[in-house]
């Protein structure tokens, strides 16, 4: 199971995966998420945490990848795979966090967090698909 395909396609996930989150949420858009966060968020991030969470999604998509689309075109396949696993964190970053915490207005996170969510998982499915083809 573990190849060197497997453990490229995991790699690139989390190189990927922690550039792309680090440029969106403490770059480009770290303002808009301090003013829609406001007292809920943490004034230094836990990099580890979110690099353990990086880890596990990308051995969890590597794995899933080999067992149930290697072979696919690599776009469409790809997309399709990225944003299936990806829905459970885009809906949960999209609608669930505002739910439970005090984050204000609403729809602009929620929009915040659907444009990452799909970005993300989208292009994260393609290069996972990519390493394997």
């Amino acid at each position: 199971m573990i190849t060197t395909t497997f453990i490229i396609a995991t790699v690139a996930y989390i190189v990927f995966n922690f550039a792309f989150a680090f440029v969106w949420n403490l770059g480009i858009f770290k303002k808009q998420y301090e003013t829609l966060t406001g007292e809920t968020a943490r004034e230094k991030p836990i990099i580890p945490l979110g690099f353990l969470a990086i880890v596990i999604q990308a051995l969890a998509l590597s794995t899933l990848f080999a067992l149930f689309y290697s072979g696919t075109n690599p776009i469409t396949g790809g997309l399709f795979f990225g944003l299936l696993l990806g829905s459970y964190s885009i809906v949960y970053g999209a609608f669930v966090v505002p739910a439970k915490f005090n984050i204000e207005p609403v729809w602009q996170y929620a929009v915040l967090e659907l444009a990452y969510g799909v970005l993300h998982f989208s292009i994260a499915g393609i290069i996972v698909a990519y390493v394997f083809s």
